[in-house]
């Protein structure tokens, strides 16, 4: 078995999805289902059966995904140890939605660098989407993550509150939406079904996108160079990107907002260095409130 093959595991556990594992490991779905083709085969045994609802594990299954889970946990934390020993200092392992990383947490690390400059630590800062973000941290892969939405979890902390727009490079009317092209970059199932569900209550017409890229970056790019229009929340624009801008709102004529939380693991909190950068967030977003809309 590969150290791959315990994270396909793994994530096909966490979704019971093939499409969506597939997605979360950033390979096609015909690379999956080769993959686990080849890990059965390897076992001599089926570990999952396939059915309309999606994946089942079997018995034997189970026990393999439980095992998984304990696996790629001792490889993360191996990893960490060995680049701790060859770096001579502490890894601090983030994950950011990709938003919260093009603006707020720059400045959020630059603030922290300046007020503990003795401290020796690697960061290893990873851009992902939210929901793989909170799949690592509970895993204990990742030590912090920085994740968009209102998500079912404990341990955590409110950054910010952003709201939702569509942008575009020249000014559009917002009836005409279903007939114009839409530039749509990567995102998880939570973020996906917030805008699916907004499209219902506004259109007749399901959304259709004509040009899907790979990050908010590169959609951004597109739309400045007005290949068509975006669906973008404020936390991920910059004071210097000039886009016309409808603000969203509900049937009740509420804004459209979304929150960004700093979650982590509670056992994280016995280790001393993740224990204050976890202090600092908090000290730094004592009580986050929303900030008029521009």
């Amino acid at each position: 078995m590969r150290d791959i093959d315990w994270k396909i595991i793994v994530t096909l556990y966490d979704c019971k999805n093939v499409t969506k594992a597939a997605n979360m490991l950033y390979m096609s779905q015909p690379t999956l289902s080769k993959n686990l083709n080849r890990i059965e085969a390897e076992l001599g045994d089926k570990i999952i059966e396939r059915s309309n609802k999606g994946v089942v594990f079997t018995e034997s299954g189970e026990y393999l995904a439980m095992q998984a889970v304990e696996i790629t946990k001792l490889i993360s934390e191996t990893m960490q140890t060995y680049k701790e020993m060859r770096l001579g200092s502490k890894v601090l392992s983030i994950g950011s939605a990709s938003s919260f990383a093009r603006y707020a947490l720059p400045k959020l690390m630059s603030r922290y660098n300046d007020l503990n400059k003795e401290n020796e630590i690697h960061y290893n800062v990873q851009v992902m989407t939210s929901s793989e973000i909170i799949s690592m941290v509970q895993r204990q892969e990742l030590k912090i993550g920085f994740v968009n939405g209102d998500r079912d979890w404990d341990s955590k902390v409110l950054c910010s509150v952003g709201y939702g727009y569509i942008i575009s490079k020249n000014p559009l009317k917002m009836e005409d939406l279903p007939h114009l092209p839409m530039i749509c970059h990567h995102r998880d199932a939570y973020s996906l079904k917030i805008l699916s569900n907004w499209w219902r209550d506004h259109f007749k017409t399901p959304f259709h996108v004509t040009y899907t890229v790979s990050d908010i970056a590169t959609s951004l790019k597109w739309i400045a160079a007005g290949m068509g229009y975006g669906i973008m929340y404020s936390t991920a624009l910059g004071e210097d990107e000039q886009f016309y801008k409808i603000p969203m709102e509900d049937l009740n004529g509420n804004p459209v907002k979304r929150s960004t939380w700093m979650i982590y693991h509670p056992n994280n909190k016995k280790d001393q260095t993740i224990r204050k950068f976890i202090d600092f967030v908090s000290s730094l977003y004592p009580n986050e409130e929303e900030q008029p809309r521009n």
